[in-house]
């Protein structure tokens, strides 16, 4: 979705806190990463998950009193779209999971595509 609306949309990441970081909330995931404790180890952290997932998305770093994911409840999954200046949150649907097709819908309906 990003590469074919980039064009079009400003898209904005924003890299929290740590989810499941391994000396708080361990799954055994195959990458474990530990809560930062400075800015320095969260941009550490971002970068190597963009480097991970090949994201382009332009990306911020929360602060580290985690100012906007206490604001905007990012934690576990948020996206926010946001139309002439006003926020439209897409609330977290039933089971978790986002449907991405849904945010492609909003798109094109605001695109007019």
């Amino acid at each position: 979705m990003y590469e074919a609306t980039k064009d079009r949309v400003q898209w904005l990441l924003v890299y929290i806190c740590e989810a499941h970081a391994d000396d708080e909330w361990p799954i055994g995931a195959p990458v474990t990463i530990k809560q930062h404790k400075t800015i320095e180890e969260r941009d550490q952290a971002c970068k190597s998950c963009l480097d991970a997932l090949g994201c382009a998305i332009p990306t911020v770093l929360d602060s580290m009193d985690n100012s906007f994911n206490n604001t905007y409840a990012c934690w576990p999954l948020r996206f926010y779209l946001i139309d002439n200046n006003i926020v439209e949150h897409v609330p977290m649907p039933k089971g978790g999971a986002y449907n991405p097709l849904e945010l492609d819908d909003w798109l094109r309906l605001k695109l007019g595509a």
